[in-house]
């Protein structure tokens, strides 16, 4: 298949960007200019594979940069007292919102099960909330492991990782300013091990107002009739990758406190985490000191 590719016509200023999970793990990305074209590429009944085969050399597809612009739009609107789903009526996302004809977008980012798994493992905090734990894919490279992935079957996404742009947190209570729904929940789909990240549209929860949304439910084999992508200037190997500091590199003690963390409730999770590596340390001090004195 020969794609009519459109024109890179379209510039977009990423602000830089930092995120501490839960967990204490801490994620920044420096700013970046890129172009890309506003009108997507359809490629009807293609898969992630075979889509990637139509983009030229120097050129990438979507990792997410939507989303990145989407947020600091959002936080403008916020700043300046106007409505942030005013930020969807930018050209971006057009085909979400207004159809003509309506199209969802491939992207680099896939989420995967932890290495030995064949499914994400599921967590339930002390509010109740679920979330799957798994690692973060940029094309075929792990970029964070061990994330902490709401699951949800189109929540409302009221906390965005600003660096990964996959949400942190997700509401099913009165939203009215919300732009994004999330879908993700393997227990549910056929896809246990890997799924792709794609980014599409649909209606609101109040069945009035078009929303875009966020999905990690189909593998990159999936292809149906309303496939497309946003070629974007740049090979993905010249996209700047995100910094990660993982809280406690002991991954025994901080899933010992994590796990008496969850018993109890979000912020005992981090005390509990933090007190048990100041044990370790503690420890690993005690030790080598007792080698000097002898």
């Amino acid at each position: 298949m020969q794609a009519v590719l459109p024109a890179i016509d379209r510039e977009l200023v990423i602000s830089p960007a930092e995120h501490t999970s839960f967990t204490g793990d801490r994620y920044a990305r420096a700013g970046y200019t890129t172009h890309c074209a506003t009108q997507q590429t359809d490629t009807p009944h293609m898969n992630y594979a075979e889509i990637l085969s139509l983009v030229p050399e120097g050129h990438r597809i979507s990792a997410l940069d939507e989303i990145s612009y989407l947020v600091r739009r959002e936080a403008e609107l916020k700043g300046s007292d106007g409505n942030p789903r005013d930020a969807l009526k930018d050209p971006l996302f057009a085909r979400q919102i207004e159809s003509n004809p309506y199209r969802w977008n491939w992207t680099h980012v896939a989420l995967r099960a932890p290495e030995g798994k064949n499914t994400f493992p599921i967590e339930t905090d002390g509010q109740g909330r679920k979330y799957g734990i798994g690692n973060y894919v940029r094309g075929d490279k792990v970029i964070a492991e061990g994330i902490r992935i709401p699951v949800s079957q189109g929540s409302k996404v009221v906390a965005m990782n600003t660096v990964l742009l996959i949400p942190a947190e997700v509401s099913d209570g009165n939203e009215p300013q919300h732009t994004t729904h999330w879908y993700f929940d393997p227990e549910h789909y056929n896809e246990k091990k890997e799924v792709a990240v794609r980014l599409y549209g649909g209606w609101g929860y109040d069945g009035r107002d078009w929303c875009l949304a966020l999905g990690a439910n189909v593998g990159r084999s999936y292809a149906d009739s309303n496939a497309s992508f946003r070629l974007f200037q740049g090979s993905l190997d010249e996209f700047q990758l995100p910094t990660v500091e993982y809280y406690v590199r002991d991954r025994e003690s901080y899933e010992r406190g994590l796990a008496d963390g969850i018993a109890r409730g979000l912020e005992d999770g981090v005390k509990s985490g933090v007190r048990q590596e100041r044990e370790r340390i503690s420890g690993e001090l005690s030790v080598f000191l007792d080698k000097l004195k002898q």
